[in-house]
Parts: C-alpha cells; sequence; structure tokens
C-alpha cells in the first residue's frame, strides 16, 4: 500500500474507526492510540499481501487490538494487589509464639500418649507414625483387626479427652 492509499484510508476512517473503538474503551486518548496502532498494522500488513475488503480488515485489525488490551487489563487487575491485601495474606514464616505453641502442644500429646498402656502406644504409633493400615498393624502384631480398632479408638478417646481438660 502505497503513502497516498494509507493517507486516503487514515482520511476515510479515523475519525469513524475512533468513534467505534471509543464507544467500548470510554477513553478517547485511548481509543486514539489503538486507531493509530490499527494503522500501523495495516500499513506493515499491506507491504506483504493484498487484502480484499480493505475497510471490514481495518476494522477487525482494530478490534482484534481492543480485545487485547481488554484482556491485559483484566490480566493487570487480578495481580495488583495493595498493601493492605499484602499485610492481610499469612506470613509463611512461623512466628515465635506459633512456632513456641506448636510445640507445646505437640509435648501434650506426646505426654497422653505416653501414659496409655504400652501396647495401645505401640499400634498408635505403627498406625500414626508408621503410616500402615489397620490391617497392616493387625498383620505385623499378630493379632485381629477388632483389636486394633479398639487400642485406636481407646488412643483417641484418650487424646480427645485429656485435650480437653
Amino acid at each position: 500500500m502505497s503513502d497516498p492509499e494509507l493517507q486516503r484510508l487514515f482520511a476515510r476512517h479515523s475519525s469513524s474507526l475512533c468513534r467505534y473503538l471509543n464507544m467500548y474503551l470510554k477513553d478517547h486518548s485511548l481509543s486514539m492510540d489503538i486507531m493509530q496502532e490499527s494503522f500501523t498494522r495495516m500499513a506493515e500488513f499491506m507491504t506483504h499481501s493484498t487484502i480484499q475488503d480493505i475497510d471490514a480488515y481495518l476494522y477487525r485489525v482494530a478490534k482484534n487490538l481492543m480485545i487485547d488490551h481488554f484482556r491485559q487489563q483484566k490480566k493487570q487487575q487480578s495481580i495488583i494487589i495493595s498493601d493492605e491485601q499484602w499485610q492481610g495474606i499469612p506470613s509463611r514464616d512461623k512466628s515465635l509464639e506459633s512456632v513456641a505453641i506448636r510445640d507445646q502442644q505437640l509435648k501434650q500429646i506426646q505426654q497422653i500418649i505416653q501414659a496409655l498402656p504400652s501396647r495401645t502406644q505401640e499400634i498408635f504409633r505403627l498406625h500414626r507414625e508408621e503410616g500402615l493400615t489397620q490391617m497392616e498393624v493387625a498383620q505385623q502384631l499378630n493379632i485381629s483387626l477388632s483389636t486394633v480398632e479398639k487400642h485406636l479408638a481407646n488412643a483417641l478417646a484418650m487424646l480427645i479427652h485429656k485435650w480437653k481438660d
């Protein structure tokens, strides 16, 4: 496309294309920018190929640029976080207080478990700490599944009862 042809196309469509864009964008400056970018892309494309309907193609380029703008704007809105929002996000770093509380709770749990009968402690340890299923615990200790279930139920009942105290 020659410069005079591009100038004629610009004179014929620039204001209507800008109005078209402004209907959606509600920002005259942005509409002007996208309109100018549309003509720039048209000029670049026309140096390599021919277009049957230049007017329709121009509006299609403008619409695609506008859609790209909306996508980019939506992406940026999802990324923008205010200082107040950043402060509301919990830190992955554990505070000294929360670490101390967790350590204290773990000690209490260990004391409760140590107060259980030795067989119940062993079954509880195999199931909870070693990750064995109840059936695997029963097979390893050569006891019935119902015995394992009873010991685990007793251990959990004791943990719940003592934890409330």
